[in-house]
């Protein structure tokens, strides 16, 4: 899909689905890690293929980590999604990332979400505000 079209009043959240496979695995390879990261490779370090210590981590361990880290992010997407599916908003691929949609007033769109307990977990795979909550787009604009 090249551009999505909103319809007059609507506001959406962009939730990005994951980075390319060259720069998930270079952020597994290189610190600073996740806590739940560095302590994968902790386990690791016992069979010689990690060192978090010295930042050092082998290939295929980095690897590993990466599955299981898009293995939940993709878990958490599809429940949020679903979620926000719901309570009536809609939802399209655009690009890499999947936007939800609803025509409503920003307020309103927000406090839908945290009454739904929504909120929440979009804030680990949107785009954010300078408040740290999901930055709602007034305004449709493709990245």
């Amino acid at each position: 899909m090249s551009e999505l079209h909103l319809p007059r009043g609507a506001v959406a959240v962009r939730i990005r689905l994951y980075g390319s496979p060259a720069t998930e695995i270079e952020n597994a390879l290189k610190p600073p890690w996740p806590r739940w990261m560095r302590r994968l490779y902790e386990l690791e370090r016992y069979a010689g293929a990690a060192d978090p210590a010295e930042g050092e981590v082998a290939l295929s361990v980095a690897i590993g980590a990466v599955g299981t880290r898009l293995r939940h992010r993709i878990e958490l997407i599809s429940w949020c999604v679903s979620a926000v599916e719901e309570i009536g908003w809609q939802t399209a691929v655009e690009g890499d990332d999947v936007i939800a949609y609803k025509v409503a007033l920003p307020e309103v769109a927000r406090r839908e979400l945290e009454d739904h307990g929504i909120q929440g977990p979009l804030t680990h795979v949107c785009e954010l505000d300078e408040r740290g909550l999901p930055r709602l787009i007034e305004r449709w604009q493709p990245s």
